[in-house]
């Protein structure tokens, strides 16, 4: 199961690039953010290869009271927007 996330960079301008990434699924929160890095990290550089910056602002969908990464269990067929509450 996949997600999109979406990230921005403010070292070369990409805003709320959206990219697939695996859905959480029992792992630690942690460590699924951590392999959602590899795949921003690898979009960005991909989009932006001359980028100096290696962070970038993650934007991660919320699902009512589904835990963050999770895939949205109800209603799968209707993409909404990522949330970009800290």
């Amino acid at each position: 199961m996949m997600i999109r996330v979406r990230y921005s960079c403010k070292g070369c301008g990409l805003e709320k690039v959206s990219v697939e990434v695996p859905a959480r699924v029992d792992e630690d929160i942690i460590t699924w953010i951590e392999q959602t890095g590899l795949y921003v990290a690898h979009s960005h550089r991909q989009q932006s290869p001359h980028c100096p910056s290696n962070v970038c602002d993650l934007m991660v969908p919320l699902h009512d009271n589904q835990p963050i990464g999770k895939d949205q269990a109800d209603d799968s067929s209707e993409e909404k927007e990522p949330s970009t509450r800290h």
